[in-house]
């Protein structure tokens, strides 16, 4: 038996980088909108452990090692990534106790995180949709 990977320490981050920057006197925005701020720069981040496709590869060979490379990539960060007909969905929420409590405000945090990994990827604008279903991440990648 193993447990899903958990990741409460991001989540933790984040939100406390939104609470800095809401008192740094951050404009308008409310919390909310900031947590979507760092959340979406983390996932730009975050896509530079990506690592690059092979320069001789055609168009469809660079999006498929692009897909697979984005899978490990989210596989070590505890999505449990599952790529089928184009779609990858993950077994697991690395925030799930949190999205049980806070859903809205965890799911859309989490959305912008992979949002900013997919547009730092290269992955078409919309790869990234929030598709809530029992059992599982609230987000999936059309691939």
């Amino acid at each position: 038996m193993s447990v899903p990977e958990r990741r409460y320490d991001l989540a933790a981050e984040l939100l406390a980088r939104a609470v800095e920057r809401a008192g740094d006197g951050a404009g308008d925005l409310d919390i909310g909108d900031l947590l979507a701020e760092v959340a979406r720069a983390h996932g730009h981040d975050l896509a530079s452990e990506l690592g690059s496709s092979p320069t001789e590869a055609s168009a469809g060979e660079a999006r498929l090692a692009l897909v697979e490379r984005l899978v490990r990539l989210l596989a070590r960060h505890g999505y449990e990534p599952r790529l089928a007909g184009g779609v990858v969905t993950m077994a697991n929420c690395p925030f799930h106790a949190l999205a049980e409590e806070h859903r809205d405000l965890v799911c859309h945090m989490n959305h912008e995180l992979l949002s900013g990994l997919a547009e730092e990827a290269g992955l078409a604008p919309g790869a990234i949709r929030l598709d809530p279903e029992p059992g599982r991440c609230c987000v999936t990648i059309v691939a």
